[in-house]
């Protein structure tokens, strides 16, 4: 029975040492060589998911990118040969400005920091964009279509419940006549919509369904457009092939351009057909 207890009493310390662990000053997202830590006198190769602790020191080779996320859900990237602690690297956390893709990061460091609560399984929690889809008087929307940047692309916006419904476009937000009705139809292809708009601001909403605001339909010219979509690719960090296109595809959908966020995430799920959460992005697409 003494022997129990003790047993016990042992099980129970390393259950409480393990909850109320020191949380890691980073979580590796990326390691694109062999940079690693030191762990009890032995090298350990760094991989997606591990835990760095302040005290531990960091060795990364040339030719080597080595991706960390903050407690904060900033990113460093390491591309230079270095041998580092990492208690050196904390202040650089703070330096860095929340990106485009913190709430991609966010999902990150919530799926390997084993918080006391489990995290979400699904990216698009975090999205700040994401919330609810946009709803009309009755129709939700498959996609969050408040706000919709174009160029060009397949984009279907559906609705449920299923519905053949008629959409209207504004030149303002609120009064004024349609200056464009498509056919009544269960959902809006943005391509055939762009087709015979100028590039230009636009509002718009399906009929019979107006919100007190109209949604925001911005068509770019091809230069603007390239321009925008340029900046927002140098925002994204290295990793595997397939994460960096749905990271992409991500941060694309968080900044509104659907049609880009759409190819991306096809692009995804082409290089790992078998991961789920690829699978459920690109099917809430309805492409």
């Amino acid at each position: 029975m003494t022997k129990f207890i003790k047993l016990l009493t042992v099980l129970l310390l390393v259950f409480v040492a393990r909850t109320f662990a020191a949380d890691p000053a980073f979580i590796v997202f990326y390691n694109s060589g062999k940079a690693s830590k030191t762990v009890a006198g032995k090298t350990v190769v760094l991989k997606k998911g591990d835990h760095l602790q302040s005290e531990d020191q960091i060795v990364v080779p040339e030719k080597t990118q080595l991706v960390l996320v903050c407690a904060n859900f900033a990113v460093l990237q390491l591309k230079t040969k270095a041998n580092s602690s990492v208690k050196s690297l904390l202040a650089q956390c703070n330096q860095k400005a929340v990106s485009a893709s913190s709430a991609y990061f966010k999902y990150v460091w919530s799926s390997f920091s084993h918080a006391h609560k489990a995290p979400e399984k699904d990216p698009k929690a975090y999205m700040k964009t994401y919330g609810a889809a946009s709803r009309g008087k009755g129709l939700t929307t498959n996609l969050n279509a408040d706000t919709i940047y174009y160029f060009n692309g397949a984009l279907n916006i559906t609705w449920t419940p299923a519905k053949a419904v008629k959409s209207e476009f504004f030149k303002n937000d609120r009064d004024g006549n349609a200056i464009l009705i498509s056919k009544a139809s269960y959902y809006l292809r943005l391509d055939s919509v762009a087709a015979r708009l100028k590039p230009g601001n636009y509002h718009w909403d399906m009929q019979g369904q107006q919100s007190a605001k109209r949604k925001y339909l911005k068509i770019y010219t091809k230069t603007a457009y390239e321009t925008a979509k340029s900046t927002i690719l140098k925002s994204i960090v290295a990793s595997s092939p397939a994460e960096k296109a749905y990271l992409t595809g991500y941060v694309f959908e968080e900044k509104h351009f659907l049609a880009e966020a759409a190819k991306y995430y096809q692009q995804a799920l082409k290089l790992e057909p078998s991961n789920v959460v690829y699978k459920e992005t690109v099917a809430r697409f309805k492409l």
